[in-house]
């Protein structure tokens, strides 16, 4: 796979890692509220913006695996 489609694929599963699990929850602006920090804070190459998304895209696998 080349970089655009793995960035692509990165961005999707953190995205729906945040989303999902907290729709019913009332957590969810919390997690709202982090990932726009993140996003203000940090550029998408720092390390930082790299270790969330990739904590995240973990979270969801596991989630997608447990679903199943």
């Amino acid at each position: 796979m080349n970089r655009k489609t793995t960035t692509l694929m990165v961005l999707l599963a953190s995205a729906a890692a945040v989303v999902l699990p907290f729709i019913r929850s009332k957590r969810m602006n919390f997690f709202r509220r982090w990932g726009r920090f993140l996003t203000k804070r940090f550029k998408w190459n720092s390390a930082y913006g790299k270790m969330a998304t990739s904590f995240l895209a973990k979270q969801m696998i596991r989630r997608l695996r447990f679903v199943k």
